[in-house]
């Protein structure tokens, strides 16, 4: 199983290419009706903080790094597997909203999943 991260506009490219999406999102759109793994998206505290200016990218960047570390990495794994599993062993791309360049939790999950053993890139379609 290969693990990518990606954003919710690029659905239909990620379907053609026959990755499973997962949202990584608490607030997914409403037409989303995939996978999910509320597990290591950001808690909605570290967001609001975020979002209204409390703290800036770094602060958000080490809280997150910290609360990835309160995880419980093997339960998510074997989520994932589980995901891919049930569509054929298929490739999952991890989702959430904002643009490849743009500065978001997923590039920091895929930085913390890559550090501890479980490759992640992002699907650059």
């Amino acid at each position: 199983m290969m693990v990518y991260t990606g954003y919710y506009a690029k659905m239909k490219k990620y379907k053609e290419l026959d990755l499973v999406p997962v949202s990584i999102a608490y607030g997914t759109p409403m037409w989303y009706d995939g996978e999910t793994c509320f597990e290591v998206a950001p808690p909605r505290k570290l967001l609001v903080k975020y979002k209204e200016g409390a703290i800036n990218r770094n602060e958000y960047a080490k809280e997150y790094k910290d609360f990835l570390k309160t995880v419980k990495w093997s339960e998510v794994i074997e989520k994932l597997y589980t995901i891919s599993d049930r569509y054929n062993e298929s490739d999952l791309v991890l989702v959430c909203f904002e643009k490849s360049g743009d500065f978001c939790h997923r590039h920091l999950l895929a930085e913390y999943l890559t550090k501890n053993g479980l490759k992640v890139e992002e699907c650059e379609v």
